[in-house]
């Protein structure tokens, strides 16, 4: 669960800003998430280039528990009636506690429905 606090410097760019909290089931242990998402609207707004940011630490033992850096491109080919559909295309990578790395490429539709 995040609390996200969302603007617009730009028409063309979306920045979000937030933290909330991250359930670790390996450890059972509840920890401080923060998050960081930076959008950009490009091509009248049928092309939106996407960067995000998860990082999890645990303060209390100072140690890193979870990083995902996500980078997508969307292609917005249907938008009538409140409706949009994307093409997706793009790829993350996750650590989790320093030990386990995770790359991978992502592609499917995303659904706007308004």
């Amino acid at each position: 669960m995040i609390l996200g606090f969302s603007f617009m410097p730009r028409e063309n760019i979306n920045f979000c800003l937030g933290t909330g909290f991250f359930y670790d089931q390996i450890s059972e242990q509840m920890y401080n998430e923060n998050f960081l998402n930076l959008s950009s609207f490009l091509s009248k707004k049928k092309i939106i280039f996407n960067i995000e940011i998860k990082y999890v630490y645990d303060f209390s033992v100072r140690k890193e528990i979870f990083i995902d850096f996500y980078s997508a491109l969307n292609y917005k080919f249907y938008d009538k009636n409140q409706k949009k559909i994307y093409f997706t295309i793009g790829g993350f990578y996750q650590n989790l506690y320093r030990n386990f790395d995770i790359f991978a490429i992502k592609t499917g539709i995303n659904f706007h429905l308004y």
